[in-house]
């Protein structure tokens, strides 16, 4: 069993001037909340990737039509070369 800690004498009076001999030096400043979830989004390195790719579907949806004219794409075309007369697949024929 240990013995119980002194609380008699000066140490044991508060010094209120202890408290504030950093209080010129520098403001603490609280953070938001959105700085808050910046900070761990930003240490998250799976949700990064994950809004990296995002960010890229969203910008590939955006330039979706400077890039068929840039390539020269038409998406209303209608490509009968590319249409078989008959199915490949068995099934639909009939025979089952």
């Amino acid at each position: 069993m240990t013995a119980p800690i002194e609380t008699t004498g000066a140490a044991a009076e508060a010094q209120p001037e202890a408290v504030l001999e950093g209080a010129g030096k520098g403001r603490i400043e609280g953070r938001s909340l959105g700085q808050i979830a910046w900070s761990r989004f930003k240490r998250d390195k799976v949700a990064v990737a994950g809004g990296v790719i995002v960010v890229l579907l969203i910008a590939l949806a955006v330039l979706s039509r400077p890039l068929q004219a840039l390539l020269g794409l038409d998406p209303n075309a209608f490509h009968q070369d590319l249409i078989t007369p008959t199915p490949r697949c068995p099934r639909a024929v009939g025979a089952v």
